[in-house]
């Protein structure tokens, strides 16, 4: 039967869904009419009903001509359908004529026509087809068949004919809803797989909207980063380069008043200190500007504890001279990808100021833990030093020229390169610490970078 279909279906690309259901309807109520006819012909040789052997012919070249010719596109969808519409009603009526009119078995089956219609059109062309029954059962009821039609042409009924009659009515019947169980059957199918699909889009949609929003999370923690540092060049302009700046101009008018050598060698003396001030901002500048600009090369790998052992070698004659004790805490297999500079400059700078700000009188110990998950590796630095109160001065912790103890060498860089450094490798850094007690920071790396 699917086969068939295929067949005879139009030539015509782009087909709407609606008309495709239709065309397929049409195409097997008209098959199923041609078995019937085909079958209701050799019927015919029981019964004796002369003029159904010759409809049923016609009917049947009739319906296959009107497929071949919406296969072929020399009829519209709808001219065909009006066609099978016709015909299956000119078929009933001459089978009524001439087996009784009013009183013959057939004529119930003009209430087939608005069903037909109904599935191959609409409830209004469904609503007109009823309306044609009723008037051809009036028409009957008025028309004595015996007057009008030879009586050799009109078929008595009997009881052959009759129980011929209601078997086909049975069987078109049953045809007409098998035809319409499987359409549903299929349509079912259809909107099911269109759940599937809508389903399938709004999960890939809602797996995209989470990637939007985390990456809209990501860009905006990125710009309020971008922004705190902007702020920090921003003072860094506005004090640390401005400050000295001053004091040279300051110095160079003082020059051009000067008188002697001693007030020369004061004011070239001053000047001098005011450069290399100058100088140092300038170059921190430039290491902030060189971690940003460079946030994703030189990626290497590296074996951890190693490179912990290796960043510890220039301190070693300070470790020895104060006595500190320094353990690490660390797989000899464990390896990272990383920015090598800067997990170097993370460890250094923890470990110098582990070493810096002791205790005094105390031998310091500084315990350097690495560990890893999937994502993560976690590199705790802990000491026994001063400690800071986190209460006050939490908020500034890793902002650029901080710091925390009076009458220590130091700009106030270090952690704040700590923290930039970490971040470029898209971790982060914590501390937890209280005075007195010492500190711990915990620096965490990405293994996706």
């Amino acid at each position: 039967m699917r086969k068939l279909e295929s067949y005879f279906l139009p030539r015509i690309s782009g087909l709407p869904a609606a008309a495709g259901r239709t065309a397929r309807l049409l195409i097997r109520f008209s098959l199923i009419s041609c078995a019937f006819a085909v079958g209701y012909f050799f019927n015919t040789y029981a019964t004796g009903f002369i003029m159904a052997r010759y409809t049923m012919v016609v009917a049947t070249v009739v319906f296959m001509l009107n497929l071949l010719a919406l296969r072929r596109g020399l009829f519209s969808l709808r001219t065909s359908v009006a066609v099978f519409t016709w015909g299956c009603w000119a078929v009933m009526f001459v089978l009524s004529l001439f087996s009784g009119g009013i009183k013959s078995s057939i004529l119930p089956w003009i209430a087939l026509m608005p069903i037909v219609s109904l599935a191959l059109s609409s409830g209004r062309v469904a609503f007109l087809w009823g309306l044609a029954g009723l008037l051809t059962v009036i028409f009957f009821f008025n028309f004595d068949i015996s007057v009008h039609v030879p009586a050799w042409l009109i078929m008595e009924t009997n009881d052959l004919l009759i129980a011929s009659v209601h078997v086909g009515l049975q069987f078109i019947i049953l045809a007409i809803v098998y035809i319409f169980e499987r359409q549903q059957r299929d349509l079912i199918a259809q909107v099911e797989e269109g759940r599937n699909i809508i389903q399938h889009q709004n999960e890939q949609l809602q797996t995209k909207n989470e990637y939007l929003e985390s990456e809209i999370s990501k860009r905006t923690s990125q710009l309020v980063s971008y922004n705190q540092q902007l702020e920090q060049f921003a003072f860094m302009a506005s004090h640390n380069l401005r400050a000295p700046i001053a004091r040279l101009m300051g110095l160079g008018n003082i020059f051009s008043k000067s008188h002697g050598a001693a007030d020369e060698e004061f004011i070239r003396t001053r000047m001098l200190e005011a450069t290399r001030e100058l100088d140092s901002v300038v170059r921190d500048m430039n290491i902030i500007l060189d971690v940003q600009k460079n946030r994703t090369t030189s990626l290497t790998n590296i074996a951890v504890r190693a490179e912990i052992e290796h960043v510890l070698a220039p301190l070693k004659r300070e470790i020895e001279a104060i006595g500190a004790d320094i353990r690490i805490e660390a797989d000899v297999n464990l390896t990272l990808t990383c920015i090598k500079p800067y997990f170097q400059n993370i460890v250094y700078n923890l470990v110098s100021n582990a070493l810096k700000y002791r205790k005094p009188d105390v031998p310091p110990v500084v315990t350097i833990r690495a560990s890893a998950t999937d994502n993560v590796v976690l590199i705790s630095i802990s000491d026994n030093g001063l400690g800071i109160d986190l209460d006050q001065s939490g908020d500034k912790m890793f902002s650029l020229y901080s710091r925390f103890h009076e009458g220590f060498d130091g700009k106030g860089i270090g952690l704040y390169m700590v923290k930039i450094q970490s971040e470029a490798m898209g971790g982060s850094v914590e501390v937890t610490s209280k005075p007195g007690e010492g500190s711990v920071f915990n620096v965490r790396i990405s293994r996706q970078l």
